[in-house]
C-alpha cells in the first residue's frame, strides 16, 4: 500500500465538486452558445425592425432567461448534494496500491467494498479542497485533500496522475 485516505463526504465537498464540474465543463460552453444565439437574434431583429422598444424587450427577456437558468442550476445542485450526502458519503476508506485502488464505504448504512485498476479512471482534476478522479466525462470519485492519512498531498496527486496515465497508455 502506498497511500491511504479516510473521510466522510460533506455537503461542502459535493458543492465544490458540482460547482467545479458544471462551471468548467458545461455551463460555460452552453452560456457562450446561448450568448452567441442571442446576438444573432438581436442582429436579425434590428435589421428587420428599427424600433428601440423591441431591442429593449429582447434584452430584458435575455437577462430574465439567464437568471432563471442560473437559479434552476443552483436548485438542482442543492437537491443532488442533499441526496448524495444523505445516502453515499460515510466511512470511506481508500487504499491506493501500486496498480489498484481499493475503496470501502457505507451505502445507506450497509458496508460495501470495491477494487478498481487505475485504468478505470481517465483523468485527475484538482480543486481547492478536492482531488477528483474522473471515470468518465460526468462521473468522478471525490477525495478530500485533507483526508490523506500520511504523506504529502502534492506527491499523492503526482502518484495518482502517474498511475492513471501509465495504465491508460
Amino acid at each position: 500500500m502506498m497511500y491511504e485516505t479516510r473521510f466522510d463526504i460533506t455537503e461542502n465537498h459535493y458543492k465544490e465538486f458540482l460547482w467545479s464540474h458544471f462551471w468548467h465543463k458545461q455551463a460555460l460552453k452552453y452560456g457562450v452558445i446561448f450568448f452567441l444565439l442571442m446576438i444573432l437574434v438581436y442582429i436579425i431583429l434590428l435589421s428587420e425592425f428599427s424600433q428601440f422598444w423591441i431591442w429593449i424587450g429582447m434584452g430584458l427577456y435575455a437577462i430574465l432567461l439567464i437568471c432563471v437558468l442560473f437559479i434552476t442550476m443552483l436548485i438542482k445542485m442543492h437537491r443532488v448534494t442533499k441526496i448524495a450526502v444523505r445516502n453515499y458519503s460515510k466511512n470511506i476508506v481508500m487504499l491506493y496500491h501500486q496498480d489498484t485502488l481499493e475503496i470501502s464505504y457505507d451505502i445507506k448504512g450497509m458496508p460495501a467494498k470495491s477494487t478498481s485498476p487505475y485504468a478505470a479512471f481517465k483523468t485527475v482534476t484538482v480543486t481547492k479542497n478536492l482531488i477528483l478522479l474522473y471515470r468518465s466525462h460526468n462521473i468522478a470519485t471525490l477525495v478530500p485533500k485533507n483526508s490523506l492519512v500520511q504523506g504529502n498531498v502534492d506527491e499523492f496527486i503526482a502518484f495518482l496522475k502517474e498511475n492513471i496515465h501509465r495504465q491508460n497508455q
